[in-house]
């Protein structure tokens, strides 16, 4: 029983699409995976926490813009992320071979891993820079349990937590009202904190396959230059051998 043009470019379109995704490494595969949940979890956390912040002391002008950034910042990760992941596709094993199989293309290739190990570093200060700068929130909340909890204070003063705009006690059943509402937040916080740290440790997973990458592309080229010259050598000897 024979089959169609359409069935046949059918089952060509995935056997190329299946053939495309056996090139990806499956480690670089799982780094960008990891990287992008982390980062998305990161930013969500953050979007939820600064909204809730907002209602928290009652200013909707605080963290002017924010999700606007908070947006630009996860579709940049997002883009680099798989930036990182084609490049680590195009310089693995035989893929590596067969697009960058020529001298020049090669240094190509080097540079290229180069530049994607340059941007992963880059990229791995500023998340550790975030999870430090993220350490704030969390430290003035777990301050806040402690003086309600452990020494029962009857009033807190917004003043003292870097909020000089907002200089207001707050005592009593506002301040019961207040607290419950802060442990919501130190939970957003909390999953913030974690998430830029794991995106700053996905960063490091990735750069190790790209060095390893690099020194496959490298050692790549030494070997086909000593191919190249053993197959020069071989032909001047036969030359030789001939004229003798």
């Amino acid at each position: 029983m024979g089959f169609s043009s359409t069935e046949r470019d059918g089952d060509g379109c995935f056997s190329a699409c299946m053939g495309c995704l056996a090139a990806i490494p499956c480690a670089s595969l799982m780094a960008c995976i990891f990287l992008m949940v982390s980062v998305s979890a990161c930013i969500g956390s953050l979007m939820v926490a600064a909204d809730r912040t907002r209602i928290l002391i009652d200013d909707d002008n605080i963290l002017p813009h924010w999700d606007a950034i908070c947006l630009g910042v996860l579709c940049g990760m997002l883009f680099f992320a798989f930036f990182f992941l084609l490049v680590a596709a195009l310089s693995s094993g035989r893929t590596g071979k067969k697009v960058f199989n020529g001298t020049g293309k090669n240094l190509c290739a080097q540079i290229l891993n180069i530049f994607a190990i340059v941007l992963m570093l880059f990229f791995q200060v500023i998340w550790i820079l975030v999870s430090c700068l993220l350490t704030i929130p969390v430290m003035l909340c777990v301050l806040l349990y402690i003086l309600y909890q452990v020494y029962e204070a009857p009033c807190i003063n917004l003043s003292n937590y870097g909020l000089m705009n907002h200089d207001r006690e707050i005592c009593g059943p506002d301040l019961s009202g207040f607290y419950n509402k802060t442990m919501d937040v130190l939970v957003c916080y909390i999953i913030a904190f974690i998430g830029a740290v794991l995106a700053a440790f996905s960063l490091t997973y990735f750069a190790v396959f790209a060095c390893a990458n690099f020194v496959y592309l490298r050692e790549s080229k030494f070997s086909t230059y000593s191919v190249y010259k053993n197959d020069v050598q071989a032909s001047r000897d036969s030359v030789i051998d001939t004229r003798m």
